[in-house]
């Protein structure tokens, strides 16, 4: 058993002393094998290099790969700044046009409510005009009726001597005194105190909007009506003086217990005079 192993020792070393002669530069020149191809050639065979090399080489290829990872996250980061800044510029922009799309939405409710108001203010006028037009045709028919137009001071005056006593104008203002001078907010009662005969006395005013003013004592002895050109008082004639001074008494009286009375509510004095022309 010994002189066997002793003869597989010397088998196994003359085994690698054959290996290691193979691959020996002595071995390829004496010719027992051909030669060695061609380094370039595809027969060749590869290199065999140490270990060492091989680690060498190993981390030339890992320094390489992490340069080229660098580099890669160089370019990433650079691409990542490029678009955080494009995705900045977007949201403002976005924010501009959030607040432009606000300030019109407020615009269109402006305009909306205006065109609301504008609408309800046409109606209102509408209704307005529509009043004033059936009032227009009620005083357009109440003129047709007078014995002359208003607007005409050179038309005759009625035949009658009570009339004639009276100038022309006060006599149209009494026949027209509905149309002239509207309704109560241009009728005005005053009383006041005035000097007369050297006495201090009250009179009673009553203004017919801007057509005519009246007055009379308190007493009723003097009645008349007030000339705009001059500003000065002018009597009514002896005829009529009591009738025109109890219709203006009355007339005051009503707008003393009541402020807006209606124009054609009011006694005036010339008005049974009317009547009794329309009736001859």
């Amino acid at each position: 058993m010994g002189m066997l192993r002793h003869n597989k020792g010397r088998l196994f070393r003359t085994f690698l002393v054959l290996l290691a002669l193979e691959g020996s530069p002595c071995r390829a020149q004496s010719g027992g094998a051909p030669p060695p191809p061609h380094p370039r050639s595809p027969l060749a065979s590869p290199k065999k290099t140490s270990p060492a090399l091989e680690l060498l080489d190993l981390l030339g290829k890992i320094r390489r790969a992490q340069a080229k990872a660098r580099q890669k996250a160089k370019d990433f980061e650079r691409e990542k700044k490029a678009l955080e800044e494009e995705i900045r510029a977007l949201q403002k922009r976005t924010g501009r046009e959030k607040e432009e799309l606000a300030r019109l939405r407020e615009e269109i409710r402006d305009r909306r409510k205006k065109e609301q108001q504008a609408r309800q203010r046409a109606k209102s006028l509408e209704s307005s005009l529509g009043a004033a037009a059936r009032r227009g045709a009620k005083i357009r028919k109440n003129h047709s009726r007078l014995p002359r137009p208003l607007g005409n001071p050179a038309a005759p005056a009625p035949p009658s001597p009570e009339l004639l006593q009276v100038p022309a104008f006060l006599a149209r203002v009494f026949l027209g005194l509905e149309e002239a001078a509207g309704r109560a907010r241009a009728v005005e009662a005053r009383r006041k105190k005035v000097l007369s005969q050297g006495k201090v006395t009250y009179r009673d005013y009553l203004r017919l909007g801007g057509v005519v003013t009246l007055w009379r004592s308190l007493d009723g002895k003097e009645a008349g009506w007030i000339d705009k050109k001059t500003g000065k008082e002018v009597p009514f004639p002896p005829e009529i003086r009591d009738r025109a001074s109890r219709g203006i008494a009355s007339a005051v009286d009503i707008l003393s217990r009541k402020k807006a009375p209606q124009v054609s509510l009011l006694p005036f004095p010339l008005l049974p005079l009317q009547e009794k022309e329309e009736k001859r």
